[in-house]
């Protein structure tokens, strides 16, 4: 090999060393952000605050929350555009039927069509209250970086546990056990 050809090889390599270096560091980052666990929020909003919203089966009527009967919520926020969403409602739907006096739920339908949002609990069998928050107002106070977002609420009002993303039954297990649930 020349002179030349080896000092194009050496940088070639050198250039090659520093694209896999790159590609391992860009892939750390990305396997390290993705390994986060789904209960971190952009604020740390402690309590849920008196919260009025169109119910979504009725834009006359209000949804109040806190429901003022002293029991702990779980409060999902959803949108018929958002799959995860799709995904969980059954297993919310089963939760609530299963928690019947213990704890109360409510969805809280984000940036969306009232037609589709109603046609979306239908399916899965959701028969709790339902907000309607079309501008998303609510969830940007609350922190909420994307769909679904759902909050554990003691009787209080206080947030005791949020998870980001689908929730799973582990999810729901834990959350419902911080609020007391013996059910």
């Amino acid at each position: 090999m020349t002179a030349l050809a080896g000092r194009i090889a050496a940088r070639v390599s050198g250039k090659r060393i520093a694209l896999i270096a790159l590609a391992i560091g860009v892939g750390t980052v990305l396997a390290i952000s993705l390994s986060r666990p789904a209960k971190s929020s952009a604020r740390a909003v402690t309590a849920l605050g008196a919260v009025e919203l169109p119910m979504l089966d009725n834009e006359h009527a209000t949804l109040s929350l806190p429901l003022h009967n002293g029991r702990p919520m779980v409060v999902n926020f959803f949108a018929s555009w958002c799959e995860p969403c799709r995904r969980e409602l059954p297993r919310l739907a089963r939760a609530a039927s299963a928690q019947t006096g213990a704890v109360d739920f409510v969805g809280i339908d984000h940036q969306d069509s009232r037609a589709r949002a109603q046609e979306m609990l239908r399916q899965a069998g959701v028969g709790y209250p339902a907000g309607y928050d079309h501008a998303g107002v609510l969830a940007r106070k609350l922190g909420a970086p994307g769909m679904p977002f759902t909050l554990f609420v003691d009787g209080r009002g206080r947030i005791v546990d949020k998870v980001i993303g689908e929730l799973s039954q582990q999810d729901l297990d834990r959350g419902l056990l911080l609020l007391g649930s013996r059910k």
